[in-house]
């Protein structure tokens, strides 16, 4: 029978500093026992943060072939992912510059986001653009789920919350790109972000919807830590992520468990 839930954190040896402070804030704050895991880029990488941190964490290094592909940061959760959704019912996939700031049940958190089976969404400029890109390498720039949903890839939903995989899906998902002749460009591309390819998947395949909130941004609001205080608070009450870069105001919100972009938070 699987487990209910782990997270999957991404990380290399630059931002060595930030995933320690994860790791030290994870077992401050998140209810216990749950699995996290760290992916690595090689051996080495592995073995210079084991001397550096003092915390329990499980490791998944990339092999060699691996390691060649460009876009590394997608390649590593993808190669996670497939390691793990058989063991799992969800699984929470994001970046070291991360902190848990309020006591949380993970399992609980992740079956909640991941079973909504929607994704808010801001009007983006540059984020838009994004989603038809990824679209039209995934071959769903025509697709008239997706067309219709992202309201003619107009909307933006990368990081207004924490991603989430339904590990139910993940294997029917995996297959899928693994089928795409262009998998290799695919891989090799930094805009290809892994959530937004599963999530654009499941708009075109599993009918998921995308709920548009107006506010005009360049990015996604909750990630968009350039904002001034006003307007960082109207994303966080209209959005109420799981997650903000807003450090001085989490507090105000008990459904902020989590600061993301921790290296930029305000």
């Amino acid at each position: 029978m699987k487990k209910k839930s782990a997270t999957i954190i991404t990380s290399h040896s630059p931002k060595f500093g930030y995933l320690i402070k994860l790791l030290d804030t994870f077992y401050e704050n998140v209810e216990q026992p749950h699995d996290i895991f760290v992916v690595f880029s090689d051996e080495n990488e592995a073995e210079r943060f084991s001397n550096m941190c003092t915390n329990k964490y499980n490791q998944i290094i990339l092999l060699e072939y691996q390691r060649k592909l460009r876009s590394i940061v997608n390649v590593k959760k993808l190669i996670a992912i497939k390691a793990l959704y058989k063991e799992y019912d969800w699984l929470g996939v994001y970046d070291c510059e991360t902190e848990y700031v309020k006591p949380v049940n993970l399992d609980e958190l992740y079956s909640d986001i991941g079973s909504k089976k929607y994704f808010k969404a801001n009007y983006s400029s540059l984020g838009g653009p994004v989603i038809k890109k990824i679209a039209t390498m995934l071959g769903l720039e025509e697709n008239e789920k997706v067309i219709k949903e992202t309201e003619n890839f107009t909307l933006y939903w990368w990081f207004q919350n924490i991603p989430v995989y339904d590990t139910s899906e993940v294997g029917r998902f995996l297959e899928w790109m693994d089928s795409k002749p262009n998998i290799e460009e695919i891989l090799n591309e930094y805009l290809c972000f892994d959530f937004l390819m599963y999530s654009l998947y499941m708009i075109a395949y599993r009918d998921w919807k995308v709920r548009p909130y107006d506010f005009h941004l360049d990015i996604g609001a909750v990630e968009q830590f350039r904002l001034d205080e006003e307007q960082r608070l109207k994303i966080i009450e209209a959005f109420q992520p799981n997650w903000c870069v807003d450090r001085t105001n989490h507090s105000k919100f008990p459904f902020v468990k989590l600061i993301v972009h921790s290296d930029n938070a305000v």
